[in-house]
């Protein structure tokens, strides 16, 4: 999710970039090309919503995440004078209607459309919630914990490990190139948002976090559902680490509250969180006193 910073200020008082807050200004990094490729034919693209992946080969076409409709107009424009084919695999990280809104305008394109189970009931109740149900489409093909299909020379796998932004993240691996598309299971330097409402998990995203560190190498190339403009939508392990240690230092934090018998409101007080000083806050859901206040309760109950 890339925008330059005329169309950042022009837009950031209107549509939701994520869809389940009425305004949101995660518009994100800033940069004046929509498409880039990254490796062997992989790249992303950018515009209003979350980073979408592509894969151009002479034998395989795929996309990961659709954005909103009109983007993925634009999108759809732009790739095809990558490839003339149908798009082969088209993926869902999850229902958040900023990687889903555009599925009308690429799923009649696509062959097969993948995503975890959970995503159509979530996008569903969402919807509902938002009156927008008579828009939605959904994947066709859903998967439990993990599938694996060879297209063309690729390999493309999708897992799930459980409950952290929402309870439907996907991650895709492109096995041969080595490039993974974390969806949104990376808000890169960023207070991400935790879909409580779709049983996300804040404890259990740092589990997940730390899972992908010990799967993938030093020369994995990440693809980041957000970023801001100083550190963008792509990475390494590296800044696949600061967000797992930041949800550590949340849960520190708390838990030397609670023990000293402070109370939420002072726990969540802090202004800064010691050594993410650059994580950028987008409204109170992308905010480190609303991840604290949800670090709290998760504890508290536990």
């Amino acid at each position: 999710m890339i925008i330059n910073r005329r169309q950042f200020l022009k837009q950031s008082a209107i549509a939701a970039a994520l869809g389940f807050l009425p305004v949101s200004k995660l518009w994100g990094y800033i940069e004046d090309t929509h498409f880039k490729e990254i490796r062997e034919g992989i790249g992303y693209y950018s515009n209003r919503g979350g980073t979408i992946g592509w894969m151009s080969h002479a034998d395989a076409l795929i996309v990961v995440d659709t954005q909103f409709p009109d983007t993925a107009a634009d999108f759809l424009t732009g790739i095809k004078k990558l490839s003339e084919r149908k798009i082969d695999l088209l993926i869902n990280t999850h229902h958040h209607r900023d990687h889903t809104g555009g599925n009308p305008v690429l799923k009649p394109e696509s062959a097969l459309t993948v995503a975890h189970k959970n995503v159509p009931r979530l996008q569903r109740e969402a919807a509902k919630k938002q009156g927008t149900l008579q828009k939605q489409v959904y994947a066709n093909t859903l998967f439990d914990t993990d599938w694996s299909k060879r297209i063309g020379d690729e390999i493309i796998t999708l897992t799930y490990q459980g409950p952290a932004h929402t309870n439907g993240d996907s991650i895709t691996h492109f096995e041969n190139a080595n490039v993974v598309h974390m969806g949104d299971l990376i808000f890169n330097r960023i207070h991400p948002f935790i879909d409580i409402s779709a049983e996300g998990s804040i404890l259990h995203w740092r589990e997940i976090l730390d899972h992908t560190l010990n799967k993938f190498d030093d020369d994995t190339i990440f693809i980041f559902g957000h970023g801001n403009e100083k550190y963008g939508v792509t990475g390494g392990k590296k800044d696949v680490h600061v967000l797992r240690d930041y949800f550590e230092a949340l849960q520190e934090h708390v838990t030397q509250g609670m023990q000293k018998s402070l109370s939420r409101d002072q726990i969540t007080s802090l202004k800064t969180l010691k050594g993410f000083e650059d994580f950028k806050s987008y409204g109170e859901h992308f905010s480190l006193s609303y991840n604290l206040g949800l670090t709290y309760d998760a504890l508290k109950k536990s």
